[in-house]
């Protein structure tokens, strides 16, 4: 398919690990959930020294690390957690933050498998792992998150050891997912 307007040069940017804190603003500005957790690892692509695209990495949660791992180690196992790219960059800038990332990753050599899901409800497809050469793994089941007032999303974690009932008295909506595509590369 034939682009439909500037297309970014790989020579252009320089992709490599970089403070989590530019990389967690360029997240809550332009991410759909508004949120960035702190304990995630940042790859950034950069170009004329200022990040433009920011890629956020946790481990999963134990019962996806295990479930897709290539290894049979599930800490082997890294997720990419949130993807954005500053809207006024040329196509492509995305792919080559991903193919930068995993790169990057692989060199360092903790991880054998990364995985990142498409939201389903964002109307998210997964059109930029697929042009990253991702492995396609299916659907993972609906299920219920909660967002604040502002319409961020809460994290799950901080969620476990609470009620429905507690997350509504502490001003939480629940939102129904429908589910998410499931991605992973192997390294």
């Amino acid at each position: 398919m034939k682009p439909n307007g500037p297309v970014a040069r790989k020579a252009d940017y320089h992709v490599d690990v970089c403070a989590p804190g530019p990389a967690r603003d360029l997240v809550k500005a332009l991410h759909y959930t508004k949120s960035a957790s702190h304990r995630a690892f940042a790859i950034c692509a950069t170009r004329a020294g200022r990040v433009v695209a920011a890629a956020l990495f946790l481990p999963p949660l134990p019962p996806a690390a295990k479930k897709h791992t290539l290894s049979g180690d599930p800490k082997k196992v890294i997720a990419l957690h949130r993807l954005v790219v500053a809207p006024d960059e040329p196509q492509n800038v995305a792919t080559i933050l991903i193919g930068g990332s995993l790169r990057r990753l692989k060199k360092d050599g903790r991880y054998d498998t990364v995985i990142t899901f498409a939201d389903k409800s964002q109307g998210h497809t997964g059109t930029i792992y697929r042009a990253s050469n991702a492995e396609y793994l299916g659907e993972s089941k609906p299920e219920t998150y909660w967002v604040d007032a502002e319409g961020r999303t809460v994290s799950r974690k901080a969620t476990t050891s609470r009620t429905y009932e507690q997350m509504r008295n502490l001003g939480y909506s629940p939102r129904r997912s429908p589910g998410k595509h499931i991605f992973r590369w192997a390294l």
